[in-house]
């Protein structure tokens, strides 16, 4: 999927490590250990946050089918709120 973007066979990649957390990732690519392949919008690369790093869009796009599902009537905690809001920002709600 990745060897048309990278220009070349992905079994020929070095590939030491991997990351859940997005800012664990941004952090190393920061210091040049290493780069980050993300969804657009999990880590700002805006000057006054992350001034090293510059989002590049894959061509073709990529579109991934995620889904964020919850129970109906979910009281949340004030942290996994503005959270929600953020991916609702970023991605929009659908019902």
């Amino acid at each position: 999927m990745f060897n048309h973007w990278l220009g070349c066979d992905t079994s020929d990649l070095s590939i030491r490590s991997t990351c859940n957390l997005a800012y664990n990732a941004a952090f190393l690519a920061e210091q040049r250990l290493g780069l980050m392949l993300s969804f657009a919008g999990i880590v700002a690369t805006d000057e006054a946050h992350h001034p090293e790093l510059t989002f590049r869009p894959l061509q073709p796009a990529l579109y991934s089918h995620n889904y964020l599902i919850w129970k109906e009537g979910q009281i949340f905690s004030r942290a996994a709120g503005v959270v929600r809001a953020r991916l609702d920002e970023i991605f929009g709600t659908r019902e």
